[in-house]
């Protein structure tokens, strides 16, 4: 990481110093402009509908939730937050650049949602469709469901309006 050099001069003494602020305010606020985003993204709509029917139940259609999505969130954040500290402080030394940093994070935040999807136990399949299925392993019929579990890095929504929150002056109550 490159540093920004001082040189002062007061009272017959130099003082020189190197000043890594600039860059290290430089990476974060790359790295506030971007999100992870982890979760389910499917390509067709037969493993979305799957995906959500599962993730929250179908009363008309009889099937309990199931959630492999919700239920890892909490498991996710712990493990992410963890790793993001430690990536934090080599990103401020420049050893780690911010792509990287967010790539890593995706790949350990998709991993905790795959093992969750895997440990996923009830509640139970029904008999008839248990037999239909030849088997019963849940949220598994084919792999297309937990291959749709991925992440994105993409860049995070800016909003520039100046009166972003502020009430028109006839609606304000006084």
């Amino acid at each position: 990481m490159k540093g920004k050099k001082t040189r002062m001069k007061r009272a017959s003494v130099d003082i020189e110093e190197t000043s890594y602020l600039p860059a290290i305010m430089k990476q974060l606020e790359e790295l506030v402009s971007y999100e992870v985003l982890i979760g389910m993204k499917a390509d067709d709509p037969e493993t979305a509908i799957a995906g959500a029917v599962n993730e929250f139940g179908s009363e008309k259609q009889g099937i309990p939730a199931r959630p492999f999505i919700r239920s890892s969130a909490n498991k996710v954040n712990l493990a992410v937050t963890k790793v993001a500290k430690e990536h934090l402080k080599r990103l401020a030394t420049g050893s780690l650049n911010v792509h990287a940093m967010l790539q890593e994070i995706g790949a350990l935040g998709t991993a905790k949602m795959l093992a969750n999807f895997d440990k996923v136990n009830g509640p139970a399949l029904s008999p008839i469709y248990a037999k239909r299925k030849q088997g019963t392993k849940l949220l598994v019929d084919t792999d297309k469901l937990r291959e749709a579990i991925s992440f994105e890095v993409q860049k995070r929504a800016t909003f520039k309006s100046k009166s972003w929150g502020k009430l028109p002056k006839k609606g304000r109550r006084g």
